[in-house]
């Protein structure tokens, strides 16, 4: 008898009382298919390593350490991380008073040496 059902190795048994030699196994997923997908778990994973180093650097008390706006930027919009909507709000309001600092310290500096 065959059953169009999918179960993990583990669960197996619950199907049928055939003995082991009389199952066959199905994969759901080529070899291919596989290591496209290590590959993507692999990007993923340095993805998320990159942004705890990031977020780690944001979250110092040390104070000499720099943050670059890009990688923060790129790493917020390019939704890959799929942060939660409130993480995600926060991050981007923060990133908004960053930029706005930022550009109003170029504007004093630029006032200084105009003088």
């Amino acid at each position: 008898m065959f059953l169009d059902v999918l179960v993990c190795i583990n669960h197996i048994d619950q199907l049928c009382a055939c003995s082991p030699s009389k199952q066959c196994l199905w994969y759901r997923y080529t070899l291919d298919e596989m290591t496209n997908m290590l590959d993507a778990l692999r990007e993923r994973l340095d993805l998320c390593q990159n942004w705890k180093l990031l977020v780690n650097r944001l979250i110092s008390t040390d104070h000499h350490t720099l943050i670059d706006f890009n990688d923060l930027e790129k790493h917020t919009t390019s939704g890959v991380l799929c942060l939660r909507d409130d993480i995600r709000i926060k991050i981007d309001e923060k990133l908004a008073e960053a930029i706005e600092c930022r550009q109003t310290a170029k504007n004093i500096l630029k006032r200084i040496t105009c003088k």
